[in-house]
């Protein structure tokens, strides 16, 4: 009974083709001001996910510049600067979204999953 939560956003990263990963440095950083608010937001609301979740709740975060992002960015009209946040194959927030409201969807997605014939709760017949 584990549900899977996708985050698309940008990432900190510069990918290099065979040259692998080039983190950004401090002066472009400083040149992408939202970006790094959203990443510092999205990092606590991660740990706070991890702490209450632990393994119900499988979390991926996905570039939308990177190329298996590609028909996701097309299907839930991502917007490159912008996270989103995909539970059940639904767009569920834009942005970065209260720590409450987001513990809501996850609570009720897993509550679904849980009485659902893949999450392993049978109807009992007598």
């Amino acid at each position: 009974m584990t549900v899977r939560l996708k985050i698309i956003m940008e990432r900190s990263v510069a990918r290099l083709g065979c040259c692998g990963c080039v983190s950004y440095g401090p002066m472009e950083k400083a040149s992408f001001p939202e970006q790094q608010a959203h990443i510092q937001s999205v990092g606590k609301i991660l740990r706070s996910l991890r702490e209450r979740y632990g393994e119900r709740v499988d979390v991926s975060v996905v570039d939308p510049r990177n190329m298996i992002a590609f028909w996701d960015n097309i299907r839930y009209g991502i917007r490159p600067s912008t996270p989103a946040w995909i539970l059940g194959r639904k767009k569920i927030f834009e942005g970065v979204p209260d720590l409450e409201k987001l513990q809501s969807a996850l609570d009720a997605e897993l509550e679904r999953d849980s009485f659902s014939p893949a999450g392993g709760v049978q109807a009992h017949s007598g």
